[in-house]
């Protein structure tokens, strides 16, 4: 993903780069550019080498130009610092190498910065009635920044899920007092809508069939990768995020409307 974007960035540069020289020039580029080396214009990313010849043909010594605007404009896009000079002797293709660099580097630092902040107040119950992989879970979900409660059977768990809100509940399938995916009916429904996630040991297609239709967002099995359980965790997080952005728009577009239909 962050190379096709990196790439739709880049192609927007040189795009913008051109058409500030003149649509004819623009046009000129990319049909000497097709003719010479049969390349067309979504190809320049995986050929940049190829295009850099074809501006220096067009333009000869003022292709450094045209090159330092296409560079300028791309780092303004990937949002990193641009500097051009004795101080980096790069070649046009060596700076794209360090700007598709530093955009990699700069989303997975983005990326784990999400993960942090959804971790800092995201509040988790796990439902499983051995107390080693309570206590399992609880450490390892904590080391992550999430707040942990838990609860050893399903009559505990609904009785908590009544009185606090969690983001994501883990329930095993199987609970002393009734299954995991009954308990997936009986927890009371929340906005944005509470995650809720099985922990199985038995991975057949008609018991995560039962859980998705009984409600469950994703399942985990056992024994645990913890990686993976993390993962999931994460995602429906951000699914979580994504529901309650767009519950909020949605409010602020009925509230916008009805003002509209009250004075109008």
């Amino acid at each position: 993903m962050d190379n096709e974007n990196f790439d739709k960035l880049l192609l927007e540069a040189v795009d913008e780069a051109l058409a500030s020289l003149g649509d004819s020039v623009k046009q000129a580029v990319y049909f000497h550019l097709e003719k010479s080396f049969g390349i067309k214009k979504e190809d320049v990313p995986n050929r940049i080498g190829d295009f850099a010849q074809v501006v220096e043909n067009i333009f000869g010594p003022g292709a450094s130009y045209l090159e330092s605007s296409i560079m300028k404009r791309l780092y303004e896009k990937v949002r990193v610092v641009f500097e051009w000079g004795e101080s980096k002797p790069f070649g046009f293709a060596d700076y794209i190498a360090e700007a598709k660099k530093l955009f990699q580097e700069k989303n997975k630092v983005e990326a784990m910065e999400e993960v942090k902040s959804l971790g800092e107040h995201a509040k988790i119950l796990v439902v499983d009635d051995e107390e080693g992989i309570r206590k399992a879970l609880k450490n390892i979900l904590e080391d992550e920044g999430y707040i942990v409660d838990t609860a050893e059977d399903g009559k505990e768990a609904t009785a908590k899920t009544a009185k606090k809100r969690y983001n994501l509940t883990l329930i095993d399938v199987r609970l002393p007092d009734m299954e995991g995916t009954e308990l997936l009916t009986k927890i009371k429904d929340t906005v944005p809508k509470m995650r809720k996630v099985i922990i199985t040991g038995y991975p057949t297609l008609e018991n995560a069939m039962k859980a998705l239709n009984r409600g469950a967002d994703a399942y985990v099995l056992k024994p645990f990768d913890v990686k993976a359980v993390l993962k999931t965790i994460e995602e429906q997080l951000r699914k979580q995020q994504e529901e309650e952005k767009y519950s909020q728009e949605k409010v602020a577009d009925f509230i916008e409307t009805r003002v509209k239909e009250i004075t109008e």
